[in-house]
């Protein structure tokens, strides 16, 4: 809406009865006079998942993304631009009795007078809601959730901006629930100069300084008001940096500067030190470096009580469960390895069995293939495979993988020669698992292009290789990361780099009888994945090297021949993965690298059957189903299915 002035009521969704639903409505508001909006309006019932975007104009009395009466308004959003709100600016609100939940406020912008409320409930619940402060003057009391008569549990209100950055709350209050039940309300400070009039205590139980990236050793939060800064009465203050700010050994904090006494005692989780020469009284606690390092953390209060600080000492060192981070990396590369790239020409240029009397009808593969001359071939695959990386870790890999090629046949005086142009793609999800039970998982993919070839002699002796060149892709998730005061975080991180991958195959097949042929191969397959830089969504930097897997295979497959055209296989091999070392690096604030490792080397067995479908003259297609299973350092089951085509 744009350029409506005094309307009194203004809806995206209404409904008005015992058991009405007014939801998922949108209602974007531009230079525009109202004295009541309402994303989605019911009487009794449910007003859940309104959004409400209002970029300029006044609203009078009531904002709310979602109103009820009584029932439920949850999950809707709240964004405020520009423009004056006076009253009640909410994300979800119910008058009565009923549900407050998982509601949002963003604040870019503008000017409220009033209360503002993530969530806000007459009786009842008002949980996890979340008012989000990047900008704008607020003029009044700032709630996550607010619930008189009722619950308020862990709400939150961030204060992302500072007054740099135009949010102004010189004149705001903060409490993070209010209810006759609260727990678990915190209020989160990312940024510092950050003056403020007070903070209520008793709305909230814990809080948070999480110092930004560019921190320039200002001070963290100024308070205005009168009242006390009772800091006692929390559970607990967590203190934390973005993993690449510049906070270090030695650095003063300065953490909040009031007008009136703070309070500060053992009953947050820090060990109290005593009192100093001067006055002032000490305590101990820990600050979270992102998630690779906790440093300790001296507070220090004031004589007069009115100053908090901090100073910085030495960490622990690199936090154990960042050892994911390392084992994720050698995920792709062992992919590569694992596709069926290798097996597309295997059976090109083998000797074939004797024609067993019917003449025609049995016409042999290569015979077709001289007739056509020219075969496209597709694989695809699934397995789930586990693969030890050290020190009792592992990486459980669940891919599929599919290829695709063209391939040709060339006659030479002493057997064929066969070229095929081959493209590939791999997806999948895996589990990085410590010893410990700690843990990341997320998806990875490959896309590379190349080619294959392969030279056989009359006598069944043969020589393959290929070359593939590509791109990996990383994703990255672990809720298994701590804060300095045992609080899960979730971190996460995004990588691609280049990858290469090559094969060299040497057999001998032979006719054992009139129907069974003998394969004895041995294969090495080499990927190398480059190296590349990333940071987590906590802000640590993190450096990975380049990632090379080479693997040696000695194996044999033994073919028996079931009908003219139907054939099944059985094989056996031995494999020795001799390194896929990957080295994940970081620093902390000092200067000094720390690193993680992790690599996969050990010996591996293979069992394979397989059910093949030979072309011949009535039929041009070649049909491949194999299962494999591994025992040994690579543990779990593949499978491929084959389709190829003479033309």
């Amino acid at each position: 809406m744009r350029n409506v002035k005094n309307i009194s009521y203004l809806h995206g969704g209404y409904a008005w009865n015992s058991s009405g639903s007014a939801s998922h409505n949108t209602v974007d508001i531009f230079d525009s006079t109202i004295y009541h909006i309402h994303g989605g309006h019911v009487g009794s019932g449910i007003a859940n998942y309104n959004t409400v975007n209002f970029y300029s104009g006044t609203v009078e009395a009531l904002t709310g993304a979602g109103y009820a009466g009584s029932g439920s308004a949850s999950w809707n959003t709240l964004n405020v631009f520009d423009g004056t709100l006076n009253g009640l600016t909410q994300g979800g609100f119910v008058i009565g009795n009923g549900v407050a939940n998982y509601n949002t406020v963003n604040i870019y912008g503008g000017t409220i007078n009033g209360i503002v409320t993530g969530g806000y409930v007459g009786s009842g619940v008002a949980n996890y809601n979340a008012v989000n402060l990047y900008g704008g003057k607020i003029v009044g009391d700032i709630y996550g959730g607010y619930a008189p008569n009722g619950d308020a549990i862990g709400n939150e209100i961030n204060i992302i901006g500072n007054d740099a950055s135009g949010l102004d709350l010189t004149q705001a209050n903060l409490y993070a629930g209010e209810g006759a039940n609260v727990s678990g309300n915190k209020i989160n400070f990312y940024n510092s100069g950050i003056t403020m009039s007070n903070l209520h205590g008793e709305g909230f139980q814990q809080i948070n300084f999480i110092f930004p990236k560019n921190y320039r050793k200002d001070t963290i939060l100024t308070l205005t008001g009168n009242n006390e800064v009772n800091l006692g009465d929390l559970s607990e203050v967590g203190f934390g940096e973005r993993g690449g700010s510049n906070i270090g050994k030695g650095d003063v904090i300065n953490l909040i500067s009031a007008n009136s006494n703070i309070i500060l005692n053992d009953n947050i989780n820090t060990n109290y030190l005593g009192s100093n020469l001067d006055g002032s009284t000490t305590f101990n606690t820990k600050m979270s470096r992102g998630v690779s390092f906790d440093y300790d953390l001296d507070l220090a209060l004031s004589a007069d009580g009115k100053t908090l600080t901090g100073t910085v000492g030495s960490h622990g060192g690199l936090k154990e469960s960042t050892q994911t981070i390392a084992i994720a990396n050698v995920v792709v590369p062992s992919m590569v390895n694992d596709s069926r790239v290798i097996d597309s020409l295997s059976d090109f240029g083998m000797p074939d069995f004797d024609d067993d009397g019917e003449g025609d009808r049995a016409q042999k593969a290569e015979e077709v293939r001289e007739q056509h001359g020219f075969e496209i071939f597709a694989h695809s695959g699934y397995g789930r495979l586990k693969t030890k990386t050290g020190n009792g870790s592992y990486v459980v890999t669940k891919s599929g993988n599919f290829d695709l090629g063209f391939a040709r046949s060339l006659d030479l005086k002493e057997g064929k020669f066969i070229f095929a142009p081959v493209v590939e793609h791999g997806t999948g999800h895996y589990d990085a698992m410590l010893s410990n039970g700690m843990k990341g998982y997320g998806s990875a993919k490959y896309a590379a292009g190349g080619f294959i070839f392969r030279k056989v002699n009359n006598g069944g002796f043969y020589f393959e290789g290929s070359a593939r060149l590509g791109r990996s892709y990383n994703n990255f998730i672990s809720d298994h990361f701590t804060d300095a005061k045992g609080n899960p975080v979730r971190a996460t991180y995004h990588t691609d780099a280049p990858i290469f991958s090559s094969h060299v195959r040497i057999g001998k097949a032979m006719r054992l009888n009139k129907n069974n042929l003998l394969d004895m191969y041995g294969i090495y397959a080499y990927t190398r994945q480059g190296g590349m830089n990333t940071e987590l969504s906590t802000g640590d930097p993190y450096e990975f090297s380049s990632v090379t897997s080479s693997r040696v295979r000695l194996g044999y497959r033994l073919t028996t021949r079931t009908s003219r055209i139907s054939r099944i296989y059985t094989g056996l091999a031995y494999q020795y993965e001799t390194n896929s070392d990957s080295e994940a690096k970081t620093y902390d604030a000092e200067g000094e690298s720390w690193s993680l490792n992790a690599g996969s080397k050990g010996s591996s067995g293979m069992l394979e059957i397989g059910w093949q479908i030979k072309p011949n003259k009535d039929n041009p297609w070649l049909v491949d189903i194999n299962a494999t299973g591994w025992i040994g350092h690579q543990k779990g089951m593949t499978a491929m299915a084959k389709l190829q085509k003479s033309f």
